[in-house]
Order: C-alpha cells, then structure tokens, then sequence
C-alpha cells in the first residue's frame, strides 16, 4: 500500500488537552501487562512511531484516508498476509456491518455480500449484485466468479453505505475497490511456497522489470493453490470442499510521455474442484410428496428420507448427485491517464470479461434425485468509462460517461422427485434455458468547493438508464412437455442518483462530516419463472443514505479511531423466496419468486480503531451495530413479514488483532500475528428457518513470522478458525415446502506454513 508518514506536529497538543493525556497514560499502562522490552520503549517517547497515513481513491483520485469523508476500511497486501487471507472473502471478518459468504446454491465461487443490511444473495445470472466489485476500475458483473483469489493485490478499499454517484448501479449496498499491484522499474520478484493440512500445496510467484528503459516496465504474476476436500459423501467417497485454483496476470505500463500513461493487464484464473460439503439439518417427513416418496423409492430402497439421514458431522452426507464445481474466467483491460496541464486531467477504463461456470448441487443431501441440480453459466461483459477531472483554487471535480454492455445463458438442468414418473407419471424436474442482455448508460459528476480552509462541501450525481432483456426456454424432461417456449421479455428503468455532504477539518487530526446518498440497484426478471405468466420484470431497489462520521488521530498519531452513524430509508427490496403452489395440495409444484417485497429502515454505527503504541506494537479493531426493520409489506408478498429478521444481517458484528515484532538484531526478527472476530445470531435465509438461524460465534486465528537479518527470505506458521467452530455460513430451506433443509458450513480449523524468497 503506498503510505506516507505524517507530516502533522502535535505534541504541542499533547500538553494542552486533558483527554489526549489520559490516553497516553493509558498506553503506559497497558504497558505493564507487555515484555519488558515493550514496556521500556512505551517509557521512551522517542521510540513511538506514529500510524502511516494510508492512500486510498474512494472518491476516483488519491486521498489520505483520514481526510476522505467517506465510511472506508482499508486492507494493505501486508495486512491481508498478516490475516491469512487467500480469498477475497476473508475481508468480512474484519469490516464493520459487512457479511461475505461463499456458497449460495452450492458455488464456491459465488459472492454473497451484504453491507448493513443491504445485498443480494441470489447467484442466478438474471440478478444484479448489491455491492458492487471492482478491480482496477472495472466492474465485476457477477456474483458468480466473485469469490477472487488475492493475487498481487495492493490494497483493497471496502466503502460501506450506497456508491452510486461516482461508482454507478447496483452499489447500493457499498463497493469493494480492488487496487492490484502496478509495474515499476525495479528489477524484483517474490517466490511464495505454502503447505498445510489437506495436503495443501500453494505456490505464487510474481516478478517484474524494465523492457525499456524509463518507457516501458511490465509484472507478471501467477499463483496455484491446492487442497484435499474437509467433506465427505458417504455414498461414493468423494472428497468435497476441496481447492483446485491457478490464476495469473500480466501487467504493461507505459510512460508515453511525460502527460500519458497507459496501463494494460490481462487476467485469467482456472477452477476444477468438487461441490462444497452439504450437511442436511432438517427432514419434515410428513410433507405429502416426501411422504409419497419415502413410500415408492425411498423407503423400499432401505434408507428413507427421514432424521436417521442427518449426520452428526456437518461435513459428511448421503448426498449423491453429480459433484461438480469448475470455473473459467479471463479479461483484459486498458487504463489511459492523461494529464492535459496542470489543472485538468483525463483518464479512459476500459474492460473486457468472459466468464464460464459449471456447479452442482444435492439439495436434499440424500441418495436419491430428490432434488439435485446441475447448472452451466456463461457471461461476456465489456465496459467503458471516461473521467475528466480538474482541480483550481478551491474547486475540486471529477466527471464523466460510463457506457456497459453484458450477454449471458444458464442452463439448468434441474431433477426433482426423479423416478416419480416412472411410476405415477409425476414430471417437477426442468431442463432450461436462460439468455440474458443488458445495456447500462451512465453520467455522473462530483465536484468539492472549499467553503473555508477547514470547510467543504460535496455534491455530485448519476444518471443511469439500464436496458435488460430475457428469453426462457423450459421443458420437462421426462414428460417432454415445455414449460416456456421461448418467451422474451424486455424492460427498462432510469434511475438519479445524488449526494450531498459537508465535512469539516477541525484541526490537523480531527474531521467530522456528514452526506446524504441515493442508491439505486437495477431492477431484472426472475429467471426461475414456472411459465410466461410468472415471466415479469421485478423493479428496481432504492435507499436513501444518512450518514455522519468523525476520523481522528491522537497521542502523536500513534491512535486512530473512525467512528460512523448511519440511517438508511430503504425501498422496494428486492426478495428470492420459494413456496408451495396453493393450487397443488400434494406440494408437487414450487413457485419460486423475486419481488420488490416492501420498505425498511437499517441503522446503526461502526467503530474502527488502530493504534501503535511503539514501533514494535500494532493493533488494530473494530465494531458494528445494525439495526434492520421491516417497515411495510407490499400485497401479495408471503416470504417475509413485518417481524422477519433481514437475511445474513448479524445485529453485531467485533474484531481485533495486534502484530508484535521481536528484533534479534543480526539474527532477524519474529512478527507474532493474532486475529479474534464475532458475529451476533443471524438467519441464513429470507423464510427465517429456525434450522438456519446461527447462534453468535468467534473466529480466530494466529501467525508467526521469523523474517532473515538480510529480509530476503521469511518463514511462517499459521491458523486459521483454530477453536475449530461449526458454524452455517449458507442454507437452503424447503422444510414446509418439500421437506428438507440443508445448510454449508465453514471450513475446519486448519494449519499451514509458507516459505517466502524475495529477488
């Protein structure tokens, strides 16, 4: 992460305020409870290092976090090592009010994140995200695909509440802004070998160089990470949850000229692995069509569908369906930076992507077809954006034209009850298709005017107008009878999305703002649609943002503590729920949904601190409160009611950590890592199942690093979930419908070591 040391002096202010004081007492002693060595360098102010200021470009230009009024939380490329990150989805233990889970409908590659309270957990082509990812300045469509794995990664900034102005639709819920690592002229490298339990063997690798002196430098980058599953299916053997990943990138920049730089990469990452591990949590064997299948193929096979098929370890089932869960994906990209004189400045985005997915999933958790599914997904995207920005006297703006197109088809083939129709002719199982298109227009500006040297006022808006068409092609299978022939539907919204803030410098350490934001997510078609009349566009989703907030650093910039308020006025909230067909007393047919269900309020806070207390000692924290309410139901909406709790939107969620570094002079240095995260009780699905519900629970996890005198090479151990908790981290609930609910659990705890070789 690029840093620069603070500049500001106040141990003046140190002397005069009573409060700054108190703190610096309170380090001495907290002091006590350290080594000795620690304790002696607490006593000696002259030891004290301050907190690096931290760079980020939440707002698309480079900022001091601390001066940005604008809820972020930041992860350098050291902090993601320091917490064992591999995945993307790791940044949901450490950031206030935000959930990050893997495995809706049974991908591990599928992104389901919520920031306070807003999201979207559907992983089905035909839906948008609510928060939205970026990488290098380009949009990730999908969620499937999103679950990335950390290659060369600078920094990552995650930007909680609606982003809408300057980073467009279906940011509703927040951004996660992905910054990998640039070409330099340095001729360097790394060499990363990682082994662990189950049989885990990760090798990385990243290197750059000049190919023309002062004009052109490129980096390359490539990792492959394996390991055995943690789940087994007792029906075959076959391991499940295991890693089977390789990803890599390459990096062109070139210095055209003194005014123009032009970044281009290319990416690709290439998965084989099993299905994620499926534990079945719930069997209601009085539903009719359980109890009809139990009677003619289940219960004469020996082995009925019943509570003696719920296992007491959640990582081994019955289940028996195909086991598949493959991912290809690629795309290119071109940054143009030009800096026309000293007051304006140009930059072009532009992005290609290709996407293909193959998963399975055993819903039922059984031996039999009860409900198995196989799904192959396929998605191109191309997208284009033009930034002017320009800077003069007190004004500061940023504006621009954003223009994307997306082509995409999912099949499904989809076996429920299978063998019924053998025997009383019964045909629930579908073989579809789904093609999709989509065409998104965008301007949008901000501009930030310096009311007084302490004072400034933001504001800025979007307009977006989305196109989307779809086609569904439906048949049964056995039956030969087709659901959807074909049928096209087409439809198109417009949204403006403004804000407004205020924020105030009240002296060099301490800011306070406050904004007012609109988010828009676009609205779609419901690609689970039973027949043509079902077939209908749902609209968009909209929030209305209040946010206020304080940064601040204190005791000679060795303490830095962020706090946030929040009220979000949320409309139209887009829900996936599946009921019974009231038309079909047997429970033969589901009517899967997507509605704009109703409004609601979420509210609350978050609190984030890091501290240095001296050069050897960082620690760092934090805390975040949501409040989620359902406030009107709209006609004709069953999955949800007035006192539904919102899904994967824990009331709580604490973490801390702390790095200590032991220096052994001319024989290297020890770096202690420590890591402890909680989530209060959640619910897993929309319906609330009480099989689903997670009662509260903590994470953590532990490293240790000896680094070599001359720092060219480093070894480390680490944990990662080390109480070992079992915990549901997504689940599928069909109890009162067909019969069963299933829930995906966590990985295990697990232990691992990487050797480390810098060039």
């Amino acid at each position: 992460m690029k840093t620069r040391k603070s500049t500001n002096i106040v141990s003046k202010r140190l002397e005069r305020s009573y409060v700054s004081k108190l703190g610096y007492y309170g380090l001495i002693a907290m002091s006590a409870l350290l080594p000795e060595r620690l304790s002696a360098e607490v006593a000696a102010a002259n030891n004290i290092i301050g907190l690096d200021e931290v760079i980020v470009t939440a707002r698309k230009k480079a900022e001091v976090l601390q001066t940005t009024p604008v809820a972020v939380t930041a992860f350098s490329g050291a902090m993601l090592e320091s917490l064992s990150a591999s995945q993307l989805s790791s940044i949901g233990e450490f950031t206030p009010n935000m959930e990050f889970n893997v495995g809706e409908g049974g991908s591990a590659s599928q992104a389901n994140i919520y920031i306070r309270g807003i999201g979207q957990s559907d992983f089905l082509i035909s839906s948008d995200p609510g928060v939205g990812i970026y990488v290098d300045g380009i949009y990730y469509a999908r969620t499937l695909g999103g679950v990335l794995d950390l290659l060369d990664v600078e920094r990552i900034e995650v930007l909680r509440g609606p982003q809408g102005t300057l980073f467009g639709r279906n940011t509703i819920g927040g951004a996660i802004n992905i910054v990998t690592q640039r070409p330099g002229p340095e001729t360097e490298g790394l060499v990363d070998i990682t082994v662990g339990q189950f049989n885990r063997l990760d090798v990385a690798a990243s290197a750059q160089s000049t190919v023309i002196e002062d004009k052109l430098f490129f980096r390359v980058s490539g990792t492959s990470n394996n390991r055995d599953g943690y789940g087994e299916r007792l029906t075959d053997g076959v391991k499940t949850g295991d890693i089977d990943s390789s990803s890599g990138k390459l990096s062109l920049l070139w210095q055209a000229s003194d005014a123009v730089e032009v970044l281009a990469t290319v990416d690709g990452t290439r998965k084989r692995e099993e299905a994620l591990p499926t534990s079945l949590v719930r069997v209601e064997p009085g539903v009719s069509i359980l109890a009809l299948y139990n009677t003619l193929i289940a219960g004469p096979s020996g082995l009925p569908i019943d509570e003696n098929i719920i296992l007491d370890n959640p990582f081994e089932s019955y289940a028996s369906a195909q086991s598949v869960n493959d991912l290809d994906v690629w795309g290119a990209g071109i940054t143009i930076d030009w800096k026309i004189n000293d007051i304006l400045s140009a930059k072009s985005i532009t992005g290609y992507r290709e996407l293909d997915v193959a998963f399975s999933f055993d819903m039922d958790s059984s031996p039999y077809p009860y409900a198995d599914s196989y799904r192959v997904s396929s998605q191109k995207q191309f997208s284009q954006e033009f930034q002017l920005a320009g800077e003069h006297d007190r004004l500061s703006w940023v504006g621009g034209l954003y223009y994307f197109y997306e082509k995409g088809q999912e099949n499904i083939s989809q076996d429920v009850f299978g063998g019924l129709y053998d025997l009383i002719g019964l045909d629930n199982s579908i073989r579809s298709q789904t093609d999709i298109q989509a065409r998104s227009y965008a301007i949008f500006g901000q501009a930030v005017y310096s009311l007084t040297n302490s004072v400034r006022f933001t504001i800025g808006g979007r307009y977006n107008y989305d196109k989307k068409n779809t086609t569904l092609f439906g048949q049964r299978p056995y039956s030969g009878v087709i659901t959807l022939d074909n049928v096209t539907r087409e439809d198109s919204w417009g949204a403006f999305s403004p804000k407004v803030g205020l924020d105030y410098q009240v002296n060099d350490d301490i800011m306070i703002y406050a904004n007012v934001a609109r988010g828009f997510k676009s609205g779609g078609f419901n690609g689970r649609a039973g027949d043509g009349a079902a077939l209908q566009a749902y609209g968009p989703e909209y929030v209305w943002s209040y946010e206020t907030g304080v940064k601040s650093r204190w005791l000679d910039d060795r303490l830095e503590i962020n706090i946030t308020g929040f009220y979000n006025d949320y409309k139209d909230i887009q829900l996936l729920s599946a009921m019974p067909d009231p038309s079909n007393p047997d429970g033969a047919d589901l009517i899967i949904a997507v509605d704009n269900a109703g409004e609601a309020t979420t509210q609350g806070f978050e609190v984030e601190v890091q501290a240095r207390p001296v050069s050897a000692l960082n620690i760092f924290g934090g805390l975040g409160y949501t409040k989620a309410k359902f406030e009107k139901i709209n006609p004709g909406v069953t999955a949800v009611n007035l006192n539904s709790k919102f899904v994967d939107t824990p009331e709580w969620n604490i973490f801390g950590g702390l790095q200590y570094e032991l220096v052994f002079g001319n024989a290297g240095s020890l770096v202690l890592n420590a890591d402890a995260s909680y989530k209060s009780g959640l619910y897993r699905d929309v319906s609330n199942s009480p099989e689903l519900y997670q009662n509260g629970y903590a994470l953590v996890n532990a490293r240790m690093t000896y680094i070599a005198p001359s720092a060219n090479w480093e070894i480390a151990i680490f944990g990662t979930n080390l109480t070992d908790k079992r915990y549901i981290h997504k689940g599928v609930g069909l109890a009162n419908s067909i019969g069963f609910t299933t829930a995906n659990f966590g990985r295990p705890r697990e232990w691992g070591a990487k050797v480390r070789y810098h060039f």
